[in-house]
């Protein structure tokens, strides 16, 4: 089989397959689309492992990229960082995100990706987050510096021959600290900014944002979203980062959010 059409049946792998999926469905699902089944009959791999594997060698895309990242990279800074998946952001949705101290936002273009949409995509997370970063090919990354601002960071990436991913930190990211506080709260439930101003829970969400902004300056603001984030999403992580090596890469953002036992699963 040639390259493309390696990543052809691996795209068609990773569009058919869903995390609660038996392994008997899998099974039909590898003899239907393989071109070779015996390719996984000689494996000794489980269907879902296999699918898994072939996945991730052979169709670079976001997910692989991403769960790459989040193990090669996130995982290993430690401390107690909060790292979230596919965070909605004014008209945009950060690929993953990262709080402790500070706030980090990383933005993932494959080779599959064009830079139509980063210029907003970028606007709308500087909007929020205190640092900012996209993780590109090793192949493109000089390309990208004339598409970000200097102070956004890039990290590239570049594949093995066993399929994983390697990642370099090519440009820091600089330290933001002007915000669109009315974003940052809009995010913020409505029970949490009624509890934190002691106000009455019977205003709107809006004349609520309004007294935020009113009573609280940016910094303040800032600090709050960073506590609610981790607040929100804690649980979530920590499920992942204990089950990690029960799950496999093609369901890591599956688990985060539905934090159910592999062993239900799988």
């Amino acid at each position: 089989m040639s390259k493309q059409g390696y990543i052809e049946v691996a795209r068609s792998l990773y569009a058919a397959y869903t995390t609660p999926t038996s392994e008997n469905s899998l099974s039909r699902l590898l003899d239907d689309i393989l071109e070779y089944p015996a390719e996984f009959e000689k494996s000794g791999l489980t269907a879902r492992a296999f699918l898994n594997d072939f996945v991730l060698r052979h169709y670079p895309n976001e997910m692989a990229i991403k769960t790459s990242f989040v193990d090669n990279v996130l995982l290993r800074q430690g401390g107690t960082n909060v790292s979230v998946f596919e965070f909605p952001v004014g008209e945009s949705r950060v690929d993953i995100c990262k709080i402790n101290g500070c706030s980090a936002a990383f933005e993932i273009k494959t080779d599959l990706d064009s830079f139509k949409r980063l210029e907003k995509q970028l606007v709308d997370y500087y909007d929020v987050f205190e640092y900012v970063s996209v993780i590109i090919s090793e192949n493109r990354w000089q390309t990208l510096l004339e598409f970000v601002p200097d102070y956004c960071g890039i990290y590239s990436y570049r594949q093995h021959k066993n399929g994983r991913y390697k990642f370099n930190l090519r440009k820091s990211p600089v330290k933001q600290s002007v915000f669109d506080s009315r974003k940052q709260l809009s995010i913020i439930p409505k029970s949490m900014l009624v509890s934190e101003m002691k106000i009455d829970k019977s205003k709107s969400i809006s004349e609520v944002v309004d007294y935020c902004l009113s009573s609280r300056n940016k910094e303040e603001v800032n600090r709050l979203f960073k506590r609610y984030l981790k607040q929100r999403y804690c649980k979530h992580w920590e499920f992942l980062k204990k089950h990690r090596d029960d799950i496999l890469e093609i369901d890591y953002e599956w688990f985060f959010r539905n934090n159910l036992e592999p062993s239900i699963i799988y």
